[in-house]
């Protein structure tokens, strides 16, 4: 019969711990992340391309040999980017200790850059400020790791980044976002006149005309 001594027993139970917290306890986003991202700033949000508040409205399954998932995310609020549809799809890590863990009830602060490849897809990475919406009355996991809190976070966002403006779910919108149409500037508001005003500017029109003509054929015949 074999014999084990204490410190043997020990250093397996060290190892059995060791490999098995993180599936007893799954870290997301911070995991092992060297440093915290610390509190917001301005040149810190430069570096990401796209900065939103979001829910998952369609979720697929997990690639095993990139370990990674695809999401598509209903905007709630938008803090930066362009050409923005309402829908973005958004890609992340879905094994391992660094794992996003996205469900649809809940919502995100994502801080995403652009994945680059066919059409406009977002990929958010760990150890970033990415952070999920906490639920009243429970404790904000992420209040640590960020440095500030979730209102505070959205606070900033709201008055130091330029306002950004989600785009219209129109087909000339999905041709926008596809490339086919360029748009000078999707935030700004187009106006255009109402029938009743291009009827009052057609006979004002149309007026001025008839005065310059009789005016016109009055001094001729003056003459």
């Amino acid at each position: 019969m074999p014999h084990f001594n204490g410190l043997a027993i020990l250093h397996w139970v060290y190892l059995l711990l060791f490999f098995s917290l993180p599936i007893v306890f799954p870290q997301n986003p911070d995991c092992d992340c060297p440093d915290h991202p610390g509190k917001l700033t301005v040149k810190s949000t430069e570096k990401f391309d796209v900065i939103f508040l979001g829910q998952p409205d369609t979720l697929f399954p997990c690639h095993a040999q990139d370990r990674e998932a695809l999401a598509r995310f209903r905007i709630l609020r938008l803090y930066k980017g362009k050409n923005i549809p309402p829908i973005v799809e958004v890609m992340y890590p879905c094994a391992g200790a660094c794992r996003f863990e996205f469900k649809k009830h809940e919502a995100w602060l994502l801080y995403g850059h652009w994945a680059g490849g066919s059409g406009q897809r977002v990929k958010v990475v760990p150890c970033e400020r990415n952070r999920l919406v906490p639920k009243k009355h429970k404790e904000d996991e992420y209040i640590l790791y960020n440095e500030m809190t979730f209102e505070e976070e959205t606070v900033f966002l709201r008055k130091y980044l330029l306002p950004a403006f989600i785009l219209p779910d129109t087909s000339l919108a999905r041709r926008v976002e596809a490339g086919q149409v360029k748009a000078i500037d999707a935030n700004r508001n187009e106006r255009f006149a109402t029938d009743i005003q291009k009827l009052v500017l057609l006979l004002a029109s149309l007026a001025v005309f008839l005065g310059l003509w009789f005016w016109v054929k009055r001094w001729f015949n003056d003459r």
